[in-house]
C-alpha cells in the first residue's frame, strides 16, 4: 500500500507537467511499476487506484486537449497560406519594379509569420508558395541569380526584424566555415599547381 501512495505522489506531481514526451514516459513507468507492486488490502484498494487514475487521466486529457488546439492552429496556418499563395497567383508585376519587390517582401514576411503547418502539408505548401513567387519574379523578368539574392535578402531582413540573433549568428558561422573551406581549398590548388 505504501509503494502505491508513493506512485500516486509521483504521479501526482507529474499531472500537470507540460514537457509532453518526458512526462508520458514517466507517467508509463509509473503504471507499469503500479502492475509489478501486486495487491493491496481490499478496504484500501479503490481509493488508491482512483487517485492515481485520477493523476494519470489528469495529464493525458490536458495533453490530448494541447495537441488538438495545436493541430487546429496548424490547420489555420495551413488556409492562411493557400491563401497567400493565391494572392501571388493572381499578382500582376507592373511598372514599378520597386513597388512589386516591396509586394513580395510583404508577401514573403507574412508567410514566414504564419506559423507551422501539418507536417503532411508543408513541403507541399512550401514548393508551391516558392513555385508562385518564382513566377513573378519570371515575369518581372528578374534574373534566377538575383532571385537567389532576394530570397536571401529577405531571410536576413526576417531575422533582424525578429531580433533572431541565434539564426543570424548561425549564418554568420555557416559563412565563416564556407570562406575558410574556400581559403583551403586556394591553397591546395596553389600547392597542386606549384608541382
Amino acid at each position: 500500500l505504501q509503494k502505491k501512495i508513493d506512485i500516486c505522489v509521483q504521479a501526482e506531481a507529474l499531472k500537470d507537467n507540460t514537457d509532453w514526451n518526458k512526462t508520458k514516459s514517466e507517467i508509463i513507468e509509473l503504471q507499469k511499476e503500479w502492475k509489478k507492486i501486486g495487491h493491496v488490502p481490499r478496504k484500501d484498494s479503490d481509493a488508491i487506484w482512483k487517485r492515481f487514475r485520477a493523476a494519470c487521466d489528469h495529464f493525458f486529457n490536458a495533453r490530448d486537449e494541447h495537441f488538438k488546439e495545436k493541430n487546429e492552429n496548424e490547420k489555420q496556418n495551413a488556409e492562411e497560406k493557400k491563401k497567400l499563395i493565391e494572392e501571388i497567383k493572381n499578382f500582376k508585376p507592373g511598372d514599378d519594379k520597386n513597388a512589386d519587390l516591396k509586394f513580395i517582401q510583404d508577401i514573403q514576411s507574412r508567410w514566414t509569420k504564419i506559423g507551422f503547418v501539418p507536417i503532411s502539408e508543408k513541403d507541399k505548401l512550401q514548393k508551391e508558395f516558392r513555385e508562385a513567387v518564382d513566377n513573378v519574379f519570371k515575369q518581372m523578368n528578374v534574373s534566377s541569380k538575383n532571385m537567389g539574392l532576394l530570397h536571401y535578402q529577405n531571410k536576413v531582413d526576417m531575422w533582424v526584424k525578429e531580433n533572431d540573433s541565434k539564426q543570424i549568428e548561425k549564418e554568420k558561422q555557416f559563412i565563416s566555415q564556407k570562406i575558410n573551406k574556400l581559403k583551403d581549398d586556394i591553397v591546395l590548388l596553389e600547392n597542386n599547381m606549384s608541382f
